[in-house]
């Protein structure tokens, strides 16, 4: 029995071994598409109630300020680190196999309409997420295809 221990506990850690890191790990799309929805819609719900908070806190001081000038403030304090922190989870996720690019070009369109809205508040009016939209949707996405 002395002389088995050794074996069996070699066997043992061989298959242990082989069951950790192999196969089965990957996320599928369905899945990805459930964890990022999960993310955006979180995000979306949220966001109005953000920058409601963030007019009502700051009243006082944006009281006297043109409406662009009022949008130009709620984008950087809010819309836009929304955004930036929901694309920071969404890539964090794990990509399914084959999807990087097509991701990417998504991720990009994110970045983009953010970058513009930050710079000409009025942008989120003219549809800047137009595009992030449109490649949400193509990919499958719900929640997601609707940022901010």
């Amino acid at each position: 029995m002395t002389r088995l221990f050794p074996i069996l506990l070699l066997i043992l850690s061989v298959a242990l071994a082989a069951g950790c890191g192999g196969g089965g790990s990957e996320l599928s799309k369905a899945e990805y598409i459930k964890q990022a929805d999960a993310i955006c819609k979180k995000s979306n719900s949220t966001l109005s109630g953000e920058a409601f908070g963030y007019l009502k806190a700051h009243s006082k001081e944006l009281a006297g300020l043109s409406n662009v000038s009022v949008r130009k403030r709620v984008n950087a304090a809010v819309i836009v680190p929304r955004v930036e922190t929901t694309l920071k989870q969404l890539r964090a996720l794990e990509t399914p196999d084959g999807d990087t690019n097509e991701l990417e070009a998504f991720y990009a369109a994110i970045s983009k309409a953010a970058e513009k809205t930050e710079e000409n508040p009025r942008d989120i009016e003219a549809n800047a997420f137009n595009e992030t939209h449109k490649l949400g949707r193509a990919y499958g996405f719900n929640n997601c295809a609707q940022l901010p």
